[in-house]
């Protein structure tokens, strides 16, 4: 009963705590080239305020603004009409589906995670590329 409901809020907590630390340890910029396109898309992850720093002898072009961290999980569940998809949704704009398949056409015991942003901050920048 309500043992096991906070056992379930507080395991809820620890993953959300562990990816607010393990998973962004550093700041990055997320590289996706789309070839069909001929665009490259550049996404800022200044989760720490380490991104788009000034030199001694020039400032940045652009401001690239701190994501907040998520700190709450709003909701669980599976996404409509799937039994292999679930959809993670945290507050501070993050949300994430995760899919479970075996990566072959046969029949075999392992299993994969596909990992996938549904959604993300707003500060997030995206800088869009094209080329020739």
């Amino acid at each position: 009963g309500g043992n096991q409901k906070k056992q379930t809020q507080l395991t809820l907590h620890s993953h959300v705590e562990w990816l607010s630390i393990c998973w962004v340890e550093y700041d990055f910029y997320k590289v996706i080239s789309l070839d069909a396109k001929k665009t490259t898309n550049i996404q800022s992850f200044n989760l720490r305020g380490t991104l788009n720093q000034a030199s001694r002898t020039k400032k940045p072009n652009i401001n690239i603004p701190i994501a907040e961290l998520p700190d709450e999980l709003v909701a669980i569940k599976f996404k409509k009409n799937s039994t292999n998809t679930v959809e993670l949704y945290l507050n501070n704009g993050w949300q994430f589906s995760f899919r479970i398949h075996n990566a072959s056409t046969k029949v075999e015991p392992s299993l994969k995670f596909d990992v996938q942003f549904e959604g993300m901050p707003t500060e997030i920048v995206l800088i869009s590329c094209q080329w020739e």
